[in-house]
């Protein structure tokens, strides 16, 4: 496999390394539509973190990539986990 540059530095994965992607049906069947929230709430709960996010890492004056890592790591938790039950803002401090 070979290296890419991600931030400056040059990245290469460990030997088996594996990226994930998740599929169409897991997205369609996330914890928060199986707890009843729907595509416009979910995407108005993303929008509300996002924004935030981006409030943040602009008062610590932090590099763009470290807002889009955050919302990255956001994405992937939210994947696994409710909005109905975890509170977006508690989740990402």
């Amino acid at each position: 496999m070979s290296s890419s540059l991600i931030g400056g530095s040059t990245y290469t994965p460990k030997p088996g390394f594996e990226f994930r992607y998740y599929t169409r049906k897991e997205l369609e069947q996330s914890p928060s539509k199986a707890d009843g929230l729907d595509d416009e709430k979910i995407g108005f709960f993303r929008r509300q973190f996002y924004s935030f996010l981006s409030r943040m890492s602009a008062e610590l004056k932090l590099n763009i990539w470290v807002n889009q890592t955050a919302a990255v790591y956001c994405e992937r938790f939210f994947a696994k986990r409710s909005f109905a039950k975890n509170d977006r803002f508690v989740s990402i401090r």
